[in-house]
């Protein structure tokens, strides 16, 4: 009998980046803003805003293939060594905690990175655009992964598998584009 998890830990081992699957969906959706301002005669996109956006979405997810694994090696090492809680193999609980504490980590860590001086150092890369447009979601700088981790350590102390948390997170950074 195969598992969810299973099948979700599968297709992390084949190495698909579920955020780089969605960069289509991503342009057509800023293509349909575009046509959609157009058609109401409002500029929402300037060329060389938009292509500072992309650009920093291109170099994050490009640093992101180094920066990522050795994130996920961290904590990976610490939830093999210092996991509180084993869940059964199977078990929705894991992806319920994942979800719910990635959702409020994330916040945690944008409220912080807008007050705290060296996260705001990082997090501002994607408040410097003069638009406000879907490009801007993905104008991300590439060491945010760093600075967001520790929000989500506590996660694998509390037996969240490295999978599940990758997974979740990912689809946390889908759902708020």
């Amino acid at each position: 009998q195969r598992s969810w998890s299973g099948l979700v830990a599968r297709r992390l081992a084949m190495r698909l980046n579920p955020i780089a699957l969605a960069i289509p969906v991503f342009l057509l959706a800023m293509g349909l803003e575009l046509l959609a301002a157009r058609a109401r005669r409002r500029e929402v996109y300037r060329l060389q805003d938009a292509l500072a956006d992309l650009g920093c979405g291109v170099a994050q997810q490009v640093a992101g293939v180094f920066l990522a694994a050795s994130l996920l090696a961290a904590y990976e090492g610490l939830f093999r060594g210092a996991a509180l809680v084993r869940f059964p193999e199977g078990s929705a609980w894991p992806w319920l905690v994942a979800f719910v504490w990635v959702d409020v980590a994330y916040y945690g860590w944008h409220r912080l990175s807008h007050e705290v001086n060296v996260l705001w150092a990082i997090h501002a890369v994607h408040h410097q655009s003069e638009d406000y447009n879907l490009a801007v979601a993905l104008r991300q700088a590439i060491l945010s992964g760093v600075t967001q981790l520790p929000f989500y350590l506590p996660l694998a102390l509390l037996g969240v598998p490295t999978l599940v948390y990758a997974t979740t997170s990912a689809v946390s950074t889908l759902y708020q584009f």
